[in-house]
């Protein structure tokens, strides 16, 4: 039983990129919007670090920005569709398979506005828009449930998948985010429960949302075990660190050693 492992990080913070690299990730998982706004030589920059380490940028997380509104009565798809094709592009050169729907403000129900519709239009958003661009760029989707202090709609895994099951669409399927689970009472069982619709995984201490580390008392192979067993291919880091790279070098044996406990 394996899993991929990676780290979260900036795509313009080409140094620690390497160094996650040189510690053994597998993979880096960088912030979408960052990364679609970035001028092209940073863009560039960025690219050739991954080929000179012959690192993998294998997902990326803060899909839609926002200001970029997908619920309310001004939704803007023209404006929609120019930022999800320019940042879909991009990802297939940076060989991204995994893109975060995350995104709590811009899916954000404005206060008053019918959350059945709201819910129709996230449903329209994935089906006729960010699901079909990313597809024809090689990219699955991961819809992230998030806290409750975070945003209104789409809190639970279970409802994550519910939206991707009502999208209909392969390439967007939900996420299972160990801070989000724990905040929100969801159980690990969630995960391995819905084998084969979980594209996506983040982990971290789950009350305190630092990087995995050896005395944080906490056993990260029950998580991990229910990622493997979704059938679920990546799980990154997505945490606090307060001494890089020795939080980042510890993170990664800490998670080695629980999935070897599995």
């Amino acid at each position: 039983m394996s899993v991929k492992l990676g780290m979260c990080t900036s795509a313009k913070d080409l140094e620690r990129i390497k160094k996650l690299a040189e510690i053994g990730y597998d993979y880096v998982e960088i912030n979408f919007t960052g990364m679609t706004e970035m001028p092209e030589d940073e863009f560039e920059a960025f690219l050739k670090v991954l080929e000179e380490t012959n690192f993998k940028c294998e997902a990326a997380n803060c899909f839609i920005p926002g200001e970029i509104k997908l619920t309310g009565e001004n939704v803007d798809y023209d404006k929609v569709r120019e930022f999800v094709s320019k940042g879909m592009a991009r990802a297939e050169r940076a060989g991204i398979k995994s893109v975060v729907f995350g995104s709590g403000g811009a899916r954000r129900v404005p206060e008053g506005f019918p959350m059945d519709k709201a819910y129709e239009q996230l449903v329209k958003f994935l089906k006729e828009y960010a699901g079909p661009i990313a597809a024809r760029h090689g990219v699955a989707i991961a819809i992230e449930p998030l806290r409750s202090q975070e945003t209104n709609i789409i809190n639970k895994v279970s409802e994550g998948v519910e939206l991707a099951r009502k999208v209909g669409l392969p390439n967007v399927k939900g996420l299972g985010d160990i801070y989000h689970m724990a905040t929100e009472y969801d159980s690990d069982d969630e995960l391995a429960k819905f084998r084969g619709e979980i594209q996506h995984t983040h982990i971290s201490h789950p009350l305190t949302r630092y990087a995995p580390k050896k005395d944080d008392g906490y056993d990260y192979s029950v998580f991990l075990k229910a990622v493997i067993e979704s059938g679920c291919e990546r799980c990154s880091v997505e945490g606090r660190l307060d001494n890089f790279p020795e939080d980042a070098v510890e993170a990664l044996e800490v998670l080695k050693n629980a999935v070897k406990n599995i």
